[in-house]
């Protein structure tokens, strides 16, 4: 049991670690299986991404410290904390699909770019491609042109080549 210094200590530290995050989603997760916990802190287990068990009132106290308010239906229940400093889009995709198939866990409100968000739009995030999907795609499109250029020029030599070919037979 933690006592009152532990939990305002705690509350700081949460508090500096929100701020500092890209992306925060707050989930709930009752009834969950220990093992279950474990194979999303496996998941998880990715550098930039923390994953941390509190309780639900030091989660919203934290939050009041930074001008951010949770719905209080959401913050009677137990209450699991992701934080990411790395690709917020991956985070949320993880526990969306977590989530599928596991009924006992839900992400119900999120931390995003300085809002918080419902349930319904991290569904719509997790529906977004990754960075690295994001990357190939304006790789791609740059790339396209030069090949095309590439090969419009190589089959003018083809053709002509082809031309030559037939007026010599």
């Amino acid at each position: 049991m933690l006592n009152r210094s532990d939990k305002e200590k705690l509350v700081k530290d949460l508090e500096q670690e929100i701020s500092d995050a890209q992306a925060v989603v707050f989930s709930n997760f009752d009834q969950l299986l220990v093992t279950d916990l474990m194979c999303l802190r496996k998941k998880l287990h990715i550098p930039g991404i923390s994953l941390r068990v509190i309780k639900s009132k030091l989660v919203q106290k934290a939050l009041e410290k930074l001008n951010f308010k949770l719905d209080s239906e959401f913050v009677k229940k137990p209450m699991i904390v992701a934080l990411t400093n790395n690709d917020d889009v991956s985070l949320v995709k993880e526990l969306v699909n977590f989530a599928k198939d596991n009924e006992n866990f839900a992400p119900v409100s999120a931390l995003f770019e300085n809002k918080i968000i419902s349930q319904d739009e991290i569904k719509i995030i997790a529906s977004l491609p990754s960075k690295d999907q994001l990357l190939a795609k304006l790789v791609g499109s740059i790339k396209a042109p030069v090949s095309n250029l590439i090969w419009s020029l190589k089959y003018n030599q083809v053709g002509l080549i082809n031309i030559l070919k037939q007026i010599k037979k």
